[in-house]
């Protein structure tokens, strides 16, 4: 079951409060509807009714697609992580039989989206944040002017996986095509490395580039 409270929220444009539903948890077994409304981020889209300004309002939640499973948490401050964490604690000891669930912690929409992305996709986050760091290697290898400051696993126009990587420096961006340089290498990863993924990812509720430099670390001593 889905749960939210409301609050009062000034909008950032007129300085007007206004009434916005705030998600504390989203359920899509019960809310289907919802799995469409986070990902188009409208579950989180502050409509001013005063001046009609639209803004992302971020906030800490869980999203729990049992179906799918998969398990997020979104902690947007110091408290949402703390919540996370002992949110996560009590998943694993729940789940301990299910090793097919994803339970990460996430700490922007940006991510959050990105694991949807690749849930939604039957891909395994741990396997393309790996590939993530060895196309930002390559690439600054290549191109060494270019330093990355973000990296994204991400749909293009015409729905093609790309990695997206930014240099905020310089306002500029360089996309990988994942089909053509990746898809190959994630089925050797997933073959190769399956049991060194699972010990690596054993109790960590955080898959992102730092894991993925450990990981790196750990398998190529």
């Amino acid at each position: 079951m889905s749960r939210f409270h409301e609050e009062e929220i000034t909008c950032p444009q007129c300085g007007k409060t206004s009434r916005f539903k705030v998600w504390d948890s989203v359920n899509t077994q019960t809310d289907e509807k919802m799995k469409d409304a986070v990902r188009s981020l409208e579950a989180f889209t502050m409509h001013c009714p005063h001046c009609g300004y639209e803004h992302v309002v971020s906030y800490n939640f869980l999203y729990h697609d049992m179906d799918g499973a998969v398990m997020i948490y979104h902690a947007a401050d110091e408290q949402g992580e703390k919540t996370a964490q002992q949110a996560f604690k009590q998943a694993m000891t729940v789940l301990h039989d299910a090793a097919h669930y994803v339970c990460r912690i996430v700490h922007s929409f940006d991510e959050m989206l990105e694991k949807l992305r690749i849930a939604d996709a039957g891909l395994d986050d741990r396997i393309i944040a790996l590939l993530k760091l060895l196309a930002e290697r390559q690439v600054e290898a290549q191109y060494p002017e270019f330093h990355t400051t973000g990296c994204y696993f991400i749909r293009d126009e015409e729905g093609k996986f790309i990695i997206h990587l930014i240099d905020d420096g310089t306002n500029e961006a360089l996309n990988v095509d994942y089909e053509a340089s990746f898809a190959e290498l994630y089925e050797t990863l997933r073959n190769e490395f399956s049991k060194d993924l699972e010990e690596q990812s054993k109790d960590v509720p955080v898959i992102d580039k730092a894991w993925a430099v450990s990981f790196l670390d750990a398998v190529m001593k």
